[in-house]
């Protein structure tokens, strides 16, 4: 099927000077994927290859403040990215920056600096306390709950416990632990996503099907089952893991009317040598990486586990790749990477 194919050419200079070029714009690969049809792997690699950066998003200084009172208080760069949605590295080199040492609420200079620095960053406010009955009344929750995460950029999602003490919180903390029966309880009536699950929440098979057909709504396509990486790269790797509750992706597909984006193979499949070839420069093709054999990376991203399984039962990747013809470079980091 693929004699006489020059992968290589499947895509000219044009095509990926405009993907370039696109993403020198702004857009994500996901995004240059959905105007121009090519894999977002594909398009990454270009990207990487011609040594493009867009350069650092720019953040307010009360952005820089906020991060670096909470690192001050004792949090690390990593839980204020979570807080902030600002990456850890970027919030690492305001550390450094304004010489903040790495050891809990100390700073690397002189005491001169430390007031300096002290002084271009306020105490995060005192809330104020509310009048009696205030918390009990579930409207104040609600529109306490969405002024935060319209601060966090966060509107569909509920803050948990911890990111409401984070961010000094704790009365709305109280409030919905005490006066409205939970965090979960809140969520579902605010119809926000709460990441933290109650404990059973996942064996109820009404709650898998309204989160499946709510992500196939915003996310997928119509009447196809999201595949595990899907779902996990759009945060939902707790309703992934649920699948095997209800007996696993097709099943789960079966019992929801949906159909699965790839086909399941017959037995034995696997075993013949020309179904793997064909498989294998599908994936190729698909990437645009002629004549080398892809990763273990590389399949997980587009959903490929059924190939990923395959290679791993056969002997590994560089068995495979010599089987079927293809140049076999070795990942690190890949755990069947072996014979």
């Amino acid at each position: 099927m693929h004699a006489g194919l020059s992968i290589s050419q499947k895509y000219s200079d044009e095509i990926k000077q405009q993907c370039l070029s696109l993403y020198q714009q702004g857009l994500t690969s996901e995004q240059i994927h959905e105007q121009i049809g090519i894999h977002p792997i594909t398009i990454r690699s270009w990207i990487s290859k011609a040594g493009i950066s867009r350069g650092q998003k720019r953040h307010s200084q009360t952005e820089i403040e906020n991060c670096l009172n909470l690192y001050q208080q004792g949090k690390t760069p990593k839980e204020i990215a979570e807080i902030t949605n600002i990456k850890d590295v970027t919030i690492r080199s305001w550390i450094r920056k304004y010489g903040l040492n790495k050891q809990k609420n100390k700073i690397k200079h002189t005491d001169a600096i430390q007031l300096s620095f002290s002084s271009q960053i306020p105490a995060p406010p005192k809330q104020k306390r509310k009048q009696s009955g205030y918390w009990k009344e579930f409207e104040k929750v609600k529109r306490e709950i969405l002024n935060i995460n319209e601060q966090r950029g966060e509107l569909g999602m509920m803050p948990t416990a911890e990111q409401l003490k984070q961010l000094g919180r704790t009365d709305l903390e109280r409030a919905i632990s005490k006066h409205h029966s939970g965090f979960q309880s809140v969520a579902e009536q605010l119809g926000l996503e709460f990441k933290k699950k109650r404990a059973g929440y996942w064996q109820d098979f009404a709650n898998i099907e309204k989160h499946i057909l709510a992500f196939i709504s915003l996310h997928g396509t119509a009447d196809i089952m999201p595949t595990k990486q899907e779902l996990e790269e759009a945060g939902e790797r707790s309703l992934a893991n649920a699948m095997n509750l209800h007996g696993g992706f097709p099943e789960v597909a079966q019992r929801l009317g949906l159909k699965l984006s790839y086909s399941r193979k017959e037995r034995d499949y696997w075993k013949d040598t020309d179904n793997f070839k064909s498989e294998l420069l599908q994936v190729v093709e698909q990437l645009g990486t002629p004549g080398v054999m892809p990763t273990h990376e590389q399949l997980t991203e587009i959903g490929r586990t059924d190939l990923i399984a395959a290679i791993t039962s056969n002997g590994g990747w560089p068995s495979v790749a010599r089987r079927v013809g293809l140049t076999y470079v070795k990942q690190h980091n890949n755990p069947n990477d072996y014979f």
